[in-house]
């Protein structure tokens, strides 16, 4: 089911692009130099938190939503 809904997610944002760039919200020149760093975090942060238990994210989840609460 997972695996299901990020597939929704990804068609979605594919759309999204596309309309932002047909309407000049989205210029690729702009956009290109953040991508390496957002999908090595994006890559690294998955592979980090898939190595921490249960008990141990939902902590580090919950710090991490105080946090952004707080920001």
């Amino acid at each position: 089911a997972n695996g299901t809904n990020r597939v929704g997610v990804v068609m979605q944002t594919f759309v999204a692009a596309a309309r932002f760039k047909r309407e000049a919200f989205l210029i690729p020149r702009d956009v290109l130099p953040v991508l390496l760093p957002m999908a090595a975090g994006s890559i690294g942060g998955a592979l980090l938190i898939n190595q921490l238990s249960d008990d141990l994210f939902e902590k580090f989840f919950g710090v991490v939503m105080v946090l952004l609460w707080l920001g």
